[in-house]
């Protein structure tokens, strides 16, 4: 039986439908005013928490609007930022009463939905309603495979960061920061960096797992040069500080994959604590984005 494809793991495993949410699509309008609509997002509630998923690599618009797309990309993440600080306080119920920033930003019907969780529940209803996310899908199933475990890791950080930038506004500067150990060395990037903890986001799921294990040993070894000092003056704390790399992967019995695919799973988990000994970095198996950004909070928290 021939493998599923990383995308196909990420995106189209069998689900376990059971938990409920609310969600509404939200609307750009490229020419304000025309009624051409594009689905931009989803905002996403269930009884305990909310989240807006968009869709993603948006920026790749360029190639339809060209030096217009900026202005698109601009006006798409101001109005995702007052959307999820309003459905944060008042709940989904009230988008209805969301102060726009500008025109041409509109909130659709709100539906039900299922799915293994609220991130995946959200994905589901994104490709329901956006023809952007579809097309993006299918663009990646043409990228190299290291391309597209970079590209997975990179969807990751991302949910953890809304999840946890939701709880905590102020952690936002913490993602994404870039550094580089000599002028004539390629820039370096941490996932996150913050008082307490210096983490970065990694991914295993059965199918290909060569491209995710090099992609999350190339994110050891940048932590390793962090923690090593090349960077002196980098951190202004004194603070005694963990590094450790976060790998998202399955439980062990997941009934979505079979025995074969779960220890081929394991061994790779294997390869890479062992890395991680090696270069006295924490690797951290986890799985689920919630439980990782539960761990970043209650470090911060510290």
């Amino acid at each position: 039986m021939q493998e599923p494809t990383l995308l196909q793991t990420l995106q189209f495993a069998p689900r376990r439908s059971n938990h409920y949410a609310r969600w509404a699509p939200i609307y750009l309008e490229p020419l304000v005013g025309s009624g051409e609509r594009l689905c931009i997002a989803v905002a996403v509630v269930d009884s305990q928490r909310s989240i807006v998923y968009p869709v993603p690599s948006i920026e790749r618009l360029t190639c339809v609007y060209g030096q217009h797309a900026a202005a698109l990309v601009n006006a798409s993440n101001l109005a995702l930022g007052s959307i999820q600080r309003h459905l944060s306080k008042n709940g989904i119920n009230f988008l209805s009463d969301w102060s726009r920033p500008m025109e041409g930003v509109e909130v659709g019907a709100i539906r039900e939905g299922a799915g293994e969780n609220l991130e995946d529940v959200a994905r589901t209803a994104l490709m329901q309603c956006a023809s952007l996310a579809i097309h993006l899908s299918e663009e990646s199933e043409s990228q190299d495979p290291e391309a597209k475990a970079a590209e997975s890791s990179g969807r990751l950080e991302s949910m953890v960061k809304d999840i946890v930038i939701a709880a905590r506004p102020e952690l936002a500067r913490f993602f994404g920061v870039s550094f580089k150990v000599s002028e004539k060395a390629r820039p370096a990037y941490i996932g996150f960096a913050g008082h307490q903890l210096v983490a970065n986001f990694g991914i295993l799921v059965p199918g290909k797992l060569s491209p995710l294990v090099n992609n999350a040993k190339a994110k050891l070894w940048d932590l390793k040069q962090l923690k090593s000092g090349a960077m002196d003056g980098f951190f202004t704390t004194d603070s005694i500080m963990d590094f450790e790399l976060l790998l998202h992967r399955p439980y062990n019995n997941d009934p979505s994959y079979s025995e074969r695919q779960i220890n081929a799973l394991n061994a790779a988990a294997l390869e890479l604590e062992e890395e991680a000994d090696k270069v006295d970095v924490r690797c951290r198996p986890m799985h689920s984005t919630s439980e990782i950004a539960k761990f970043v909070l209650s470090k911060e928290a510290a």
